[in-house]
């Protein structure tokens, strides 16, 4: 689901398509059906960030700002990592040096925001395994639910299809 703050987002480019376009901005059939172009879901409400992306990726190009909705999308997904990673080495009191480090010494790269999307996933695991209690993210402070070995209630009734309304 979008954040409030990334509506306004959503709704501009909106705007600017229907502006572009001549379209009413109160066409809701338009704008779902601009949904499924994009690769998105009919709701705006079910969106995730990627979906987002997508959906700005693909109003950017109707809008002729852009040309492939694909690598729009890893951008976004990019930048949300790259924000990440930096906001908990700085929860963590980590500098950019020691995130350097962790780059030259498993990827061969100096510089740690020029990995690619892979590596910058596994650069953010290893900062959340490391310095997991600073930044929120400790794994070792999870509880686990107590699992039951048997249910209380019985299972559901399986029902059966009558035959006629098999297709074969």
């Amino acid at each position: 689901m979008i954040k409030d703050t990334q509506k306004p987002l959503y709704w501009r480019f909106w705007s600017e398509v229907c502006a572009e376009h001549g379209w009413s901005n109160s066409d809701t059939e338009r704008r779902r059906a601009l949904h499924a172009q994009a690769g998105c879901p009919a709701s705006m409400t079910a969106f995730s960030n990627t979906d987002l992306d997508r959906y700005l990726s693909f109003c950017r190009q109707l809008l002729g700002t852009r040309e492939c909705t694909e690598v729009a999308a890893q951008e976004g997904a990019r930048k949300r990592l790259l924000w990440r990673i930096a906001t908990d080495a700085r929860t963590a009191k980590l500098d950019d040096s020691y995130l350097n480090k962790i780059s030259t010494d498993q990827f061969g790269l100096a510089c740690w925001r020029d990995l690619c999307l892979a590596d910058l996933t596994h650069i953010r695991n290893v900062l959340h395994n490391r310095a997991g209690r600073h930044v929120g993210h400790d794994t070792r402070t999870l509880q686990k639910r107590p699992t039951r070995k048997y249910t209380l209630t019985p299972p559901a009734p399986r029902t059966t299809i009558p035959q006629e309304l098999l297709p074969f």
